[in-house]
Parts: structure tokens; C-alpha cells; sequence
């Protein structure tokens, strides 16, 4: 879910306990809650769909309950309807706070967690806070098949198909992905709303799943061409660092997410060496490679997109 660049659009933390705080940019509307298309919290009092954050002309944020069981607070005033959320303001649902910075240009500390602007990078910044839990108890440090997801254009989407709709499409893409990587021996490390973050024990195992992804969705469409959605992934293959806790964590996260973002909607685009591990067999086959700067890595990178049958 790729949001535009507004030099004016509205910057909050979104704090909850055990957490570290996460920074989003309100380019456009972004829902909060429990589950759906949007943030995603780990706290009992939220509903499952408790809020909807949208940009304001001129910077301003407005916040919209959207039916919560247990309510919205900004500055401990009940919300009951679209309100508007002035810079230091404190939005409050259950043990969750949604705190809207000074300005539309503040940036995060040195140090401290950047700004995230799409699903993957959502993903991505919730797995560098946190460390991510180990795919299998069974691993040890080595080499680990990354991949992360999102659907383009996904605030659109919901926008355009309603929200029960929209569930119902983003329940079923969920579904195809889950089951595409069960059936290669991969795990689903982290998700936030339509985004995945993926860990594979081989570069085939990964690529076998995400073909099988883009197959499930292209289908979807077949069948019913309001369904249609175009998934995007990217790769990579990298040494894994797992801590004593079975943790695991490292700069090669960090790459794979950079990758997805630079891929296209229906486009797999992976790193030279999974490219190199996977095409020996000869059964897998790739396209033009083009290269890329990464943001925050260093150098050119050459990224191959995936051929699959319908692409």
C-alpha cells in the first residue's frame, strides 16, 4: 500500500505497552484496529475495526470512530463524530495512544525509528523494533530466504469497493498467501493489514510460494473480475542471526523489504543471489534484471524480476 509524498500530511506515534512506538505518515486514510487494512494493534480493548485516520486540507489530521465497542478519546473528550486533531494532540483507544506531532515536517530523532509510508515498510519497521520471532524452534543461524508482500493500490481498493467487500477480497488474499507458504515449508514471520513478511528455508521454496501467490490471485480475477488485485513481492537471501530467545534478525531483513518496495504490482523481483541459488535447475525462469538504489544501502543493486505463467 504505497502512499504518496505530502509535504504537508499529518505525523503520529502510535505507542502501545511492550512496543516500541511506531511513526506514520497520514498521507491518506488509514484505518486502525485490531485486524483489516491499516495498523495493527496487539491490545484486547481495541475493535477489530476501532478507527480511521484521515489527512485534512492544510495539514490537519481528522480521526473517525468507526463503531468501537469501547470509544475513541481525543485529549480525553469522547469522539462522536469526525474530529479534527490539532498538533499535540492525544488520541486514546484502550491501552493505545495516537500522538500527533508539532508539525507536518518533523522527523524522527536520530536513533529513532523512521517514518513508514507503505504495508512492507509497516512490516518491516515492526520487525526491526521488535526482532522477529523465529520461523522454526528447529533453525539455527544460516542462511534464510526473506521475502515481504503488499497489494498496490490497497487504500484505493477499499475505497472503491466499501468495506465489507474489501474485507471479504483481503480475507481471501490472506488465505492464498498463508497457504502458498505452508506448502513450502515457509513461515509468516509478521503482517500488517494486506502486508507479509516471509521466511523460507531455500530460495526455490520462496519463489515456488510466491508464484503460487500470484497464480491464487490472478485466478481471483478470472473468476470474478472485481477481485482483481496485483500483489507485489520482493526477495532476498541472506546469513540470519537467532538469539537465545530463538529471535530472528538482521541486515538481510532489511534488504528483501527494500527490494519489495521497488517491485510493481503482480511483479516478484528478487536479489542476484537468489536468482543464482534458484535458476541451476533450469525449471525457473527471470526476466530483464535492472538495478536499483536501495534507500539506506549502499551501492547498485541488480534485481531480477520472476517469470510466471499469466505475468
Amino acid at each position: 500500500m504505497r502512499l504518496p509524498m505530502r509535504h504537508d500530511a499529518p505525523l503520529v506515534i502510535v505507542r502501545q505497552p511492550g512496543r516500541s512506538p511506531l511513526y506514520v505518515l497520514v498521507a491518506e486514510a488509514i484505518e486502525v484496529g485490531r485486524g483489516g487494512a491499516g495498523i495493527l494493534l496487539d491490545d484486547p480493548e481495541a475493535s477489530r475495526r476501532h478507527l480511521e485516520l484521515r489527512p485534512g486540507p492544510g495539514g490537519d489530521l481528522v480521526v473517525v470512530d468507526l463503531g468501537s465497542a469501547n470509544g475513541t478519546l481525543v485529549n480525553d473528550e469522547i469522539a462522536t463524530g469526525p474530529t479534527s486533531v490539532p498538533p499535540g494532540s492525544t488520541i486514546r483507544l484502550g491501552d493505545t495512544t495516537i500522538e500527533r506531532l508539532d508539525g507536518p515536517s518533523v522527523a524522527p530523532a536520530s536513533g529513532e525509528p523512521e517514518v513508514t509510508y507503505t504495508s512492507i515498510e509497516r512490516v518491516a519497521e515492526q520487525a526491526a523494533q521488535e526482532r522477529v520471532a523465529s520461523p522454526s524452534p528447529d533453525w539455527s543461524e544460516g542462511t534464510v530466504t526473506i521475502a515481504f508482500s503488499d497489494i498496490e493500490s490497497s487504500t484505493e481498493l477499499a475505497q472503491r469497493l466499501g468495506d465489507a467487500r474489501w474485507m471479504e477480497i483481503l480475507a481471501e488474499h490472506n488465505a492464498i498467501v498463508r497457504a502458498s507458504v505452508r506448502a513450502e515449508a515457509g513461515s509468516e514471520v509478521k503482517s500488517q493489514g494486506d502486508g507479509f513478511m516471509l521466511a523460507f528455508p531455500s530460495a526455490r521454496h520462496a519463489l515456488r510460494a510466491m508464484i503460487g501467490v500470484q497464480q491464487g490471485v490472478a485466478q481471483m480475477a478470472a473468476s470474478e473480475p472485481d477481485r482483481a488485485i496485483r500483489v507485489r513481492f520482493g526477495a532476498h537471501t541472506g546469513e540470519v542471526i537467532v538469539g537465545d530467545d530463538g529471535d530472528l534478525y538482521g541486515h538481510h531483513v532489511n534488504v528483501a523489504a527494500r527490494i519489495a518496495g521497488q517491485a510493481a504490482g503482480g511483479e516478484i523481483l528478487v536479489s542476484s543471489i537468489v536468482k543464482e541459488i534458484a535458476e541451476a535447475r533450469g525449471d525457473l525462469r527471470f526476466g530483464e534484471p535492472r538495478t536499483a538504489t536501495l534507500k539506506g544501502l549502499g551501492g547498485v543493486w541488480r534485481l531480477h524480476p520472476v517469470l510466471w505463467e499469466g505475468n
